[in-house]
């Protein structure tokens, strides 16, 4: 048995944890990560994994029968990551992973190194497989969208050599998904084993080469320049057909990543990372003057329009650095004319585009992307107010650091007289709301995150919400920085008021499951955060909403059930919650008359309950059909 330097860090130190007969299982002095002794070159691997399939219709038909489900669960954690293109599944076994992800609607390819389970997949089910280790499958530089890793990188002899050919055909800010057992969990099995005399139980003698930890593996993908790394509990690896041992794997696995997203914990038998490939630092490199593109999506918003492009007419920014983009998304009251009767008033070239139908603001922002020539994109709603150097002082993070992928821009009231319990007007006067109605971006930063989900719009109700969070949140989780900056302001009017809308806002929280879904639950405390003295609160509307909603629930039965006690404390929950609700709806209406508070009083009640109804019919809607709702 030859002897490995640590794959990791290639320190020849190391000290023996394991001894599974003639095989070594040993921790680097360096770096700690754990690995078998046995420097088995690749001949040697492939006719071992040749030997373990023979039989390769059993196999084939064994795998396709019992991943299923385990397959179906990591495409929509992919599908929560990163956009539907060309994926390649080093390892790709039978094909199992590469038929489910071709019926997803990608265009699968893979990679496999036994020669009796490439051909199976070649003859047998049609698939697109090469038949080589991944580094020497030839494959084009930056050529997909994403690549997967099903129990693979513990197989292989140089896992940093496969994570860094893995970055090599990866497109900038593309995933990589990597399942691999975890070594805690195994190391744990291995010593309740040994007391019945099988300590390998777990630790694979002679076919797991590497032995991850969460630590380790997330070392390994940033050594690889991989970035915005995401560990959680896998989906366990497909080793019984046992049809309830599998369903108390899957029970268990669940129960695991709920713990690990509330207590980070890694429980689980297996764990699962996903990471972006990093950008180049250099492209995103940002001149001090650059050139930028200022997207105004709008709708029906005439006048409100104009008023906008005046002001952003009147900018101190050098008027031959930046376009103006209006993008209307399919208006009903002659935008166009407009856009076409000030167009000669303009001092910087001024664009007019119009989408096909209504798509709402999320297509009309995309669609504006595409339009875009700037390296920087400026979002400015078409009803704000942008002070004279709001594109001054919005660009002047980007030239800080490459690792600024965007900008908030602080957004104030524009006419607080006219706010009432029946108006809504958008404010972001500390940061960490990420309206995008005075946003900036890099355009590659946008590139790279897929723009604005367009699904965050319901085009019968015309209701929007979260896309622009969703959009804040996928910048970040790459690991790139939104500052705020105080000094790109912006004035938002009121929307006109009329009685129903406080409902109608309600409905929007329809999307609130599908934002959920997409990302994990640290990513939360961008939900609305609201600060309350010291303390910063996510998700405020959601919590005091579910504490009216439960004490109204109660009410009935604890005054049915006869308990004094009981009863007076639910009602005075009730009560409490209620004038929480009543203060959420009121607050900033300062000069509001008391017949409109009158009024905003039962409708403010009932949000409550079209909240639920609404967050239910989201929820529902997700689960029919996967992440999209």
């Amino acid at each position: 048995m030859d002897e490995r330097k640590c794959p990791l860090c290639s320190e020849p130190a190391k000290q023996q944890i394991v001894d599974l007969d003639n095989w070594q299982i040993v921790k680097c002095v360096g770096c700690g990560f754990i690995y078998a002794d046995d420097n088995m070159p690749v001949d040697e691997l492939k006719r071992h994994y040749d030997d373990c399939y023979e039989d390769t219709r059993r196999w084939a038909e064994l795998l396709d029968k019992i991943s299923t489900r385990r397959f179906s669960s990591l495409l929509k954690e992919m599908r929560g990551r990163t956009k539907i293109g060309r994926l390649v599944d080093v390892g790709c076994s039978f094909g199992a992973f590469l038929e489910a992800a071709q019926k997803d609607g990608w265009e699968a390819i893979g990679v496999e190194l036994s020669e009796n389970v490439a051909r199976y997949g070649i003859e047998e089910k049609h698939l697109d497989v090469i038949n080589a280790p991944l580094e020497q499958a030839n494959l084009k530089d930056s050529s997909f969208d994403a690549v997967t890793m099903w129990h693979t990188l513990e197989h292989v002899p140089h896992p940093m050599s496969t994570l860094h050919e893995c970055a090599r055909i990866l497109k900038p800010g593309a995933l990589v998904a990597v399942e691999v057992p975890n070594t805690t969990f195994q190391l744990a099995k291995s010593k309740v084993f040994s007391l019945l005399g099988k300590p390998e139980m777990g630790l694979e003698k002679g076919s797991h080469l590497n032995h991850f930890t969460a630590q380790s593996l997330r070392q390994a993908l940033k050594m690889a320049g991989f970035q915005g790394i995401e560990i959680i509990p896998g989906y366990g690896s497909a080793h019984t057909h046992r049809t309830l041992s599998l369903r108390l794997k899957e029970s268990y696995g669940d129960f695991c990543r709920q713990m690990c997203e509330w207590t980070g914990a890694q429980l689980g038998n297996t764990i699962c990372a996903f990471a972006w490939k990093g950008v180049e630092t250099s492209e995103l490199q940002t001149q001090e003057k650059p050139f930028v593109s200022v997207v105004v999506p709008t709708y029906n918003r005439r006048c409100a329009l104009k008023k906008t492009l005046h002001s952003l007419f009147r900018q101190d920014y050098p008027h031959d650095r930046f376009e103006i983009i209006v993008v209307d998304d399919c208006s009903s009251d002659d935008t166009d004319k407009i856009v076409t009767s000030i167009t000669h008033l303009s001092p910087v070239e001024l664009k007019y585009v119009c989408a096909h139908s209504n798509m709402g603001p999320g297509a009309s922002r995309n669609l504006g992307i595409r339009k875009a020539r700037g390296e920087i994109i400026a979002f400015a709603d078409g009803d704000i107010i942008p002070c004279s150097s709001w594109l001054s002082n919005g660009l002047q993070p980007f030239m800080q650091s490459p690792l600024i992928g965007g900008v908030e821009g602080m957004t104030v009231p524009h006419d607080e007289g006219r706010i009432t319990p029946f108006t809504h007007m958008t404010a972001n006067t500390t940061g960490g709301r990420f309206p995008t109605c005075n946003m900036f971006y890099r355009k590659k930063v946008l590139e790279i995150v897929g723009g604005f989900d367009e699904s965050f719009y319901d085009r019968g109700s015309k209701v929007h919400f979260r896309e622009d969070l969703d959009t804040a949140i996928a910048v970040m989780r790459r690991g790139f920085n939104i500052p705020f900056a105080s000094g790109a302001l912006a004035s938002h009017p009121p929307h006109d008021p009329y009685m129903r809308r406080p409902i109608d806002l309600a409905k929007r929280y329809f999307h609130d499951p599908r934002l959920m879904q997409k990302h994990p639950r640290k990513w939360r405390k961008w939900i609305d955060p609201l600060k309350i003295g010291p303390w910063m609160v996510s998700m405020p509307r959601h919590k005091l909403y579910s504490l009216y909603l439960a004490c109204a629930v109660s009410l009935a039965p604890a005054w049915v059930l006869g308990d004094f006690t009981l009863s007076v404390a639910v009602t005075a929950g009730f009560l409490l919650c209620s004038l929480g609700v009543i203060a959420l709806h009121v607050r900033g209406c300062r000069d509001c008359p008391i017949k409109d508070i009158a009024l905003a009083v039962p409708v403010a009640l009932a949000c409550p309950f079209v909240f639920a109804y609404s967050w239910v019919k989201g929820w529902a809607s997700k689960n029919e059909n996967g992440v999209d709702p």
